[in-house]
C-alpha cells in the first residue's frame, strides 16, 4: 500500500519521463486527477486519460524539441507525517517563477499563482520546474 500516493504520482512521472516513456500509468483518485489536470495547463505534461473502469490515469509526459524532458524536478513539501499549510500571502515562489507550486485549496488543487490572485491558502503539495 502506498503511503503517500501524490509523491508516488510524482515519482512515476518523473522516473517515466527520465526514461523518456511515451505514457505512464498512475491509478486513479479525484486528487491525482486534478493534479494531472494542473500539470496539463502548466505544460509539464502532454497529456492524460482518466479510464475510470480501470480505476487509472495515463499520463504522457511532455518533452521538449530535443527529446529532453519539460521536468526537470519535483519536491514535494507537505508529507502525510508532516502537513505544511499557508496563507495566501506565504505561498512561495518556484525558481524565481520557473517552475511552480501546487496547493490543494477549498477552491481546488490550483498554483500558487492562482492561490495568490484567488486570495486563497492551502495544503502545499509540491513544488516542480
Amino acid at each position: 500500500m502506498v503511503e503517500d500516493p501524490v509523491g508516488d504520482m510524482l515519482a512515476r512521472i518523473e522516473n517515466g519521463a527520465a526514461a523518456k516513456k511515451l505514457s505512464v500509468t498512475v491509478p486513479f483518485s479525484n486528487l491525482r486527477a486534478n493534479i494531472a489536470d494542473v500539470l496539463k495547463d502548466l505544460g509539464f505534461i502532454a497529456d492524460f486519460d482518466v479510464d475510470e473502469d480501470e480505476h487509472e490515469i495515463t499520463i504522457k509526459p511532455a518533452y521538449t524539441d530535443d527529446g529532453e524532458s519539460k521536468i526537470r524536478h519535483t519536491r514535494r513539501i507537505s508529507r502525510p507525517a508532516r502537513r505544511r499549510y499557508v496563507s495566501h500571502d506565504e505561498i512561495p515562489d518556484v525558481r524565481g517563477d520557473y517552475g511552480a507550486v501546487i496547493l490543494s485549496t477549498p477552491e481546488g488543487v490550483l498554483t500558487g499563482e492562482k492561490s495568490r490572485q484567488q486570495h486563497v491558502g492551502g495544503e502545499l503539495l509540491f513544488e516542480i520546474w
